[in-house]
């Protein structure tokens, strides 16, 4: 069934408030999906939901939008479509539901790095260790504890860091190899 853009106006006067009130309700975050997409999702599930109103009674729209039933079934469908959607969003982005809360004052480690402007932040740390894993552990340990480990070129002098690991320098490098990361073979 085709609307004309009076039929449509009258549709949106009567239901864009709740369309727009739904609209908000399925994210609240505008990285997932914003209110604009929300409200353009929802006006399709109204179209749909006249279509599948017209289909079932074979009445116009002029008809329907007088009908009690057709009021309840279109409020019904609008609040499925939110539904529907928010469903989506929630398994797409499953850590939505988990709440973690950084403190604004998160240390700083003390690596000095020249070859890098940015920050290196605790938190960053925390990442980079738990997606290396536990071998990282030790040598980030060892490098925080000890910045004479890493060169002024920003790379990991391999002897100082054998050193505050206690191992031979051939184990520290096989480390380094295992994570990807290159050493400063001559210091």
């Amino acid at each position: 069934m085709d609307l004309t853009d009076e039929q449509w106006a009258l549709y949106e006067g009567r239901y864009g408030k709740l369309m727009w009130r739904i609209s908000h309700m399925i994210s609240g975050d505008h990285m997932l999906a914003s209110l604009e997409d929300n409200y353009s999702d929802l006006c399709m599930a109204a179209l749909e939901s006249i279509n599948g109103f017209h289909k079932k009674t074979g009445k116009s729209f002029d008809e329907m939008v007088k009908m009690k039933l057709f009021d309840q079934y279109t409020k019904t469908c609008l609040w499925t479509a939110k539904a529907r959607k928010g469903i989506k969003l929630t398994q797409k982005m499953n850590f939505r539901n988990k709440h973690i809360s950084l403190s604004d004052d998160i240390a700083y480690l003390e690596i000095k790095d020249s070859s890098s402007s940015a920050a290196f932040r605790t938190i960053d740390a925390l990442d980079t260790l738990n997606s290396l894993g536990d071998s990282a552990k030790p040598i980030i340990d060892a490098i925080n504890s000890n910045d004479k480990i890493i060169s002024s070129e920003g790379k990991i002098k391999i002897k100082p860091l054998s050193k505050a690991l206690d191992k031979t320098v051939e184990k520290t490098n096989v480390m380094l190899n295992k994570l990807g990361v290159n050493a400063d073979e001559h210091s």
